[in-house]
């Protein structure tokens, strides 16, 4: 039996499942901090003095066909807090034509239920379209000079005024979310996502596709190229949310200039000095949307690794009540070791294959990783992992080695180790 100590609850999907804690255990949390107001006056005052060009409601002047393109069920975005706001400046400005593109990039398609989550009650029931990589019609823009097919669905492209809307947060190979990938993956056709996210695989700029990094990743740069091929313009509003789903920050404007804002205050809001890195580290992904599925818990994960030590024990709270990517996952782990998994990436690379790579990465690194999740025990192991059915289960079992770390938040926790 392990001492008694103090008890957290840790997000678990919809719910939270408990957490002991020992003393002398560090609770990493991210420094967040405070909202700098509430979500609608932020999102008024970033509209209306946004960076970089004029402010929305003279963008929006005369333009008779807009449309917004808005993230999916995986993200978090607070939307729905500001987008009667947003529909209002949309409505006096007169347009007549407004289409909602829900960006799903290559993931599944929405639910009503989410769709009605992510836009909030006060949003346009009308010309609501889910993006399909496979099935949208598409406006072909050219080819970046890495190669990439800039193949955009049509409603992006045919309107007057184009919103970008989504979330920036850190992503482990495009360097942030939010910005640019509203357009590449999120609205693109499956072979420009495919071409463009190989680049963090093949190629001599692959190894500067990172968590953090902008300048000269080749992924980042492939989809500024793509978004700078859109003919008509173009307005961000990218907010900066806490675990809660609360808005911190709204950046809002030019493309580029909104989405470099809102790296910065990601950078500030969720880096997570850490001393040294630690030999078990404990992990939730933060609740839902974050543990959706094996694919959005990947990310969890990443950030739970870059904490512990090589041969470390990590345990993974995560609840994957939607098994999106599991079966990918497990075909790709399947394969005998990393040298071959690499092998038939370079004959074929697929966006999941390298996922998978990651994943793959992060469990020969680790020395064992525990998960308590919503699947099955031959799920799990297809994972790698070994479950458990609670955190206290999993501790019980795992070899559990000072220094510890509990990450409540690790979706957005960036542990940086500074001495």
């Amino acid at each position: 039996m392990r001492a008694p100590g103090r008890e957290i609850e840790l997000r678990w999907g919809r719910g939270t499942v408990p957490c002991p804690v020992e003393e002398g255990w560090d609770v990493l949390l991210p420094p967040a901090g405070e909202a700098a107001g509430e979500a609608e006056e932020l999102f008024l005052a970033a509209a209306g003095e946004p960076a970089g060009c004029a402010p929305l409601a003279d963008m929006l002047e005369g333009a008779r066909t807009v449309t917004v393109v808005v993230s999916d069920a995986t993200r978090k975005t607070g939307f729905h807090r500001y987008s009667h706001l947003l529909r209002k400046l949309i409505e006096d400005a007169g347009a007549r034509d407004v289409r909602t593109l829900v960006a799903v990039g290559t993931h599944r398609p929405p639910t009503a239920e989410e769709v009605r989550a992510i836009t909030g009650p006060g949003w346009f029931e009308e010309g609501v379209e889910a993006h399909d990589c496979d099935a949208s019609p598409f406006a072909a823009l050219g080819v970046t000079s890495r190669g990439t097919p800039v193949e955009v669905n049509r409603a992006a492209v045919e309107c007057d005024l184009l919103v970008l809307t989504g979330e920036a947060k850190y992503h482990y190979f495009a360097g942030f979310g939010g910005g640019r990938k509203a357009v590449l993956p999120g609205v693109s056709s499956r072979a420009s996502i495919t071409a463009n996210h190989s680049l963090s695989f093949l190629g001599p700029e692959a190894e500067n596709a990172a968590l953090g990094r902008l300048e000269g990743n080749p992924v980042h740069e492939d989809m500024d190229e793509a978004l700078e091929m859109l003919p008509v313009p173009v307005f961000l509003v990218n907010a900066i949310t806490a675990a809660d789903g609360r808005v911190l920050e709204v950046h809002a404007g030019d493309a580029r200039e909104a989405f470099l804002a809102a790296c910065e205050a990601v950078r500030r809001r969720f880096d997570a000095p850490i001393p040294r890195r630690y030999r078990t580290v404990i992990a939730s992904a933060g609740g839902y949307p974050a543990d959706i599925n094996p694919t959005q818990s990947h990310k969890s994960f990443d950030f739970a690794s870059r904490a512990l030590e090589e041969g470390g024990t990590l345990v993974l709270a995560a609840a994957m009540p939607d098994e999106g990517g599991l079966s990918t996952l497990a075909e790709w782990l399947a394969l005998p070791d990393r040298r071959e998994h690499v092998r038939r990436m370079e004959e074929s690379f697929t966006i999941g294959g390298r996922t998978a790579l990651a994943w793959r990465d992060k469990l020969e690194r680790a020395g064992e990783v525990w998960l308590v999740s919503s699947l099955d025990e031959r799920a799990t192991a297809s994972l790698g992992m070994r479950k458990a059915r609670s955190v206290a289960e999993a501790l019980e079992r795992a070899a559990v080695r000072p220094p510890v770390a509990v990450m409540p938040f690790a979706s957005l926790t960036n542990p940086v180790v500074r001495a």
